[in-house]
């Protein structure tokens, strides 16, 4: 599991601007628990990123170029500031 303050303060690692915290940390810590290792964010041209899970595709299935992955080993592992 991770906090909204681990994952604002990765994203932030990253370069981006976490847009939605408190919606994209317990849908993380939910997949997560049932077995999802990847994760895909999408990031507009304000620099805010969020999680683009399945549903979010659907509806937005035009921006994919836009999107990048993060494993939860990357939230991990800068929780412990190895990366």
């Amino acid at each position: 599991m991770i906090t909204i303050e681990e994952f604002e303060s990765y994203i932030i690692k990253l370069g981006h601007r976490p847009a939605c915290a408190a919606i994209c940390v317990p849908k993380i810590n939910i997949l997560s628990e049932k077995g999802v290792k990847n994760f895909d964010f999408f990031t507009n041209q304000h620099n805010l990123c969020w999680l683009a899970d399945d549903q979010w595709k659907i509806y937005n299935s035009d921006v994919k170029d836009r999107l990048f992955t993060l494993n939860i080993r990357d939230f991990k592992l800068a929780i412990l500031d190895i990366i």
